[in-house]
C-alpha cells in the first residue's frame, strides 16, 4: 500500500466516474456502495455496508445525489 496525501478538491477534480461524488465538504463517496438512505429534504444521510457511521449529504448536493441514486436503481 502507498499513502498519497492530497486534498478532497484535487481528488474530486481527478475523478472521472459519474457515481463517485462529493456529498459534503468532508466526504467523497461511491454511490454504488450506498445501502441505505435516511432523512428528508432537510438532510440526507447515507449508510454503507459494514460501516456503523453514516455520511451526511449537504443540501447543495442533495438533488444530484437523489438523481444519481434513482438512476442506479433503474439499472
Amino acid at each position: 500500500k502507498e499513502l498519497i496525501r492530497s486534498t478532497l478538491k484535487r481528488i474530486e477534480e481527478m475523478n472521472s466516474s459519474l457515481f463517485i461524488i462529493r456529498t459534503h465538504r468532508a466526504f467523497i463517496v461511491n454511490l454504488r456502495k450506498v445501502k441505505q438512505v435516511e432523512g428528508n429534504s432537510q438532510g440526507y444521510r447515507l449508510g454503507f455496508e459494514n460501516i456503523e457511521e453514516t455520511v451526511p449529504v449537504a443540501r447543495r448536493s442533495a438533488h444530484q445525489v437523489k438523481a444519481l441514486l434513482t438512476k442506479l436503481h433503474k439499472q
